[in-house]
This record gives C-alpha cells, sequence and structure tokens, in this order.
C-alpha cells in the first residue's frame, strides 16, 4: 500500500498484525485501489498529499466516531510505544518509523524503552558465575 508521495522503489517494510491485514483485505473489496494501486485518492493529484490525506483520515474517524484525538500521528505513536512497551527491539521500531538516525527515536521514545541494567547484570552473573 502506498499512502504518500515517494520517490520510484522508496518504501519501507513494516509488519502488520494479521487483524490490521484482514480489515484493509475488507476495505479493499469494497473500495478497490486504483489502477495503479493507490487505496487514498488524491483530490488533485492521482497519489494523495498531505492535505487530501488528512481530509479522508478525518472523515473516517468521524464515521467510526472516534475520539477527536485520533490522528495518524497519534496512530504511529502508539504504534511505536506498543512496539517498544512489547520489548521490540528500538533499532527495528526507527527502521520501521523511517527516522533516518536513530538518536531521534532514542530523543522521543527512548524513555519507554524497558530498563535493562537489572537485565544486563543477570546476564553477567549467569555467564560468569563459579568463575
Amino acid at each position: 500500500m502506498t499512502s504518500k508521495w515517494r520517490k520510484v522503489g522508496e518504501f519501507r517494510d513494516v509488519p502488520v498484525p494479521e487483524f490490521a491485514q484482514q480489515r484493509y483485505r475488507e476495505h479493499i473489496a469494497l473500495f478497490p485501489p486504483d489502477e495503479v494501486g493507490y487505496v487514498i485518492p488524491g483530490r488533485k493529484h492521482r497519489r494523495v498529499v498531505r492535505n487530501s490525506y488528512l481530509a479522508h483520515f478525518r472523515a473516517a474517524v468521524e464515521v467510526a466516531d472516534l475520539p477527536d484525538f485520533m490522528t495518524s500521528h497519534y496512530l504511529r505513536h502508539r504504534w511505536a510505544s506498543v512496539m517498544l512497551a512489547g520489548e521490540v527491539d528500538i533499532t527495528h521500531v526507527s527502521r520501521w518509523l523511517g527516522h533516518r538516525q536513530i538518536q531521534t527515536t532514542y530523543a522521543i521514545y527512548g524513555y519507554m524503552v524497558p530498563a535493562v541494567a537489572t537485565e544486563a547484570r543477570d546476564v553477567m552473573d549467569a555467564a560468569f558465575r563459579g568463575r
């Protein structure tokens, strides 16, 4: 799925859970992608631009009767937070978010990475116990 302007060949593989893939399949069964594969139509351009995307997203939020704070950026932060709380490695999360430098990810989400000092001590204790 392409949802924003990208150069040809520029993309990110992001793991998508089965429940979201199923919803996507249901959506495209009702609203098939155009001949190029775009699932969100642009108003002035073939590909959706920011304003068109935001208008589509806002309309979907209203139809679903979701809270006003629900934005695509909120969902991005929520996704990253769930990944990190589930102890998915921050290096992978950073790549999936498209951050060019991992320092960006640490600056925003570093506080969410579980404390690993105890785990590190336990690993070292186990490795060198009895020596």
